[in-house]
């Protein structure tokens, strides 16, 4: 007759709810159970008996096991495909900005010339390769994260200069769909210390997205200081007046390599990385990022980000201590990067 493992307790201890205990049969198996058991008491509360129940789980345990051993398997494989995309894209950059500069001499050679023709056709190249450099940089960017390899830089920027050099990007893109670019940013917003790369390229991700789905409308674009939980937060808010998304559109629109449906995709193009990365970038630098849309009305993304004031971070330094928003940020970027999925 199966016996109780003398390194568990025995079911007669007063325990109720579901308690996991191993049996040990006659020939030294162990024997996963699970343990119910009951307290039955009379009209007036007082316990009368119990009802117990041992059920043989040996089948349950295996499962989980082999679910471990898969789960593992699966991080691994994905880990390796994420240094992969990493190294790949690394490599493939290194020749395709040789392409461009050189497109670039050409396209300067041929105007001296006289040569239009050869200068119309070698900007295409020029346009192509820059296209495919900036597909190969988001898949980089999104092979880093989930790598645990995205690191973050905190420096102290202008806002407003910030925010011209990205539209110096947007403008031209606006123009083609006949869009009009509005920005609310007073230059009195001043400076911040952050991540300028990523916050850079929030921006640019949430604006091209903007400018894309928007033909003959609006975009606009508004920065502000504000305060999140008591913290000093920069917020921006792109809003535009073009196609819209839809509820369904909404649950799924941050993830990697998703967009609104196949319709969109053949029409609009793009890979979907550009919201998932911005979504990312955003958690890695303890901000937020929200989105509220109407299908044939528009859609406006706000974004928070926590940073520090220069001119405290300045006095925090020469007294010897550090600021204590910055020192939260790296200690949470440390974090994440390492468990960050997107």
């Amino acid at each position: 007759m199966p016996e109780f493992s003398s390194e568990l307790p025995l079911p007669h201890e007063p325990q109720q709810g579901l308690v996991e205990r191993v049996y040990r049969a006659p020939g030294g198996r162990e024997i996963p159970v699970l343990y119910a058991r009951s307290d039955l008491r009379d009209d007036h509360g007082e316990p009368i008996g119990a009802v117990c129940v041992a059920s043989d789980i040996t089948h349950l345990k295996r499962a989980e096991g082999s679910l471990r051993e898969a789960k593992q398997m699966a991080e691994e494989a994905n880990l390796a495909k994420s240094r992969f995309l990493a190294n790949m894209s690394h490599e493939l950059r290194t020749p395709l900005n040789a392409v461009i500069g050189y497109a670039e001499m050409l396209m300067e050679e041929s105007d001296e010339r006289g040569l239009q023709g050869s200068v119309d056709e070698l900007r295409k190249i020029q346009f192509a390769g820059k296209h495919l450099l900036g597909l190969i940089s988001d898949i980089l960017d999104l092979s880093k994260i989930e790598a645990g390899r995205m690191d973050v830089h905190l420096e102290t920027f202008d806002v407003a200069d910030m925010v011209e050099a990205v539209l110096g990007t947007i403008r031209p893109l606006a123009d083609r769909g006949h869009n009009r670019v509005v920005v609310v940013c007073p230059a009195s917003i001043g400076f911040i210390h952050a991540d300028l790369t990523k916050t850079r390229q929030i921006l640019l991700n949430l604006l091209s997205n903007a400018v894309k789905f928007t033909d003959h409308g609006e975009i606009r674009l508004t920065a502000s200081k504000t305060l999140r939980d008591g913290t000093p937060a920069i917020q921006f808010i792109v809003a535009d007046n073009g196609i819209g998304m839809t509820q369904q559109q909404l649950g799924k629109l941050f993830q990697a390599f998703s967009q609104g449906d196949s319709t969109t995709s053949r029409r609009f193009g793009g890979t979907g990385l550009g919201l998932a990365i911005s979504k990312a970038f955003c958690d890695m630098l303890g901000g937020t990022i929200e989105v509220k849309s109407q299908l044939g009305v528009g859609t406006m993304f706000t974004v928070r980000l926590p940073y520090s004031d220069p001119h405290e971070l300045s006095l925090s330094r020469r007294s010897g201590s550090f600021s204590r928003t910055v020192a939260e940020a790296a200690r949470a970027a440390a974090a994440r990067a390492a468990q960050l999925k997107v």
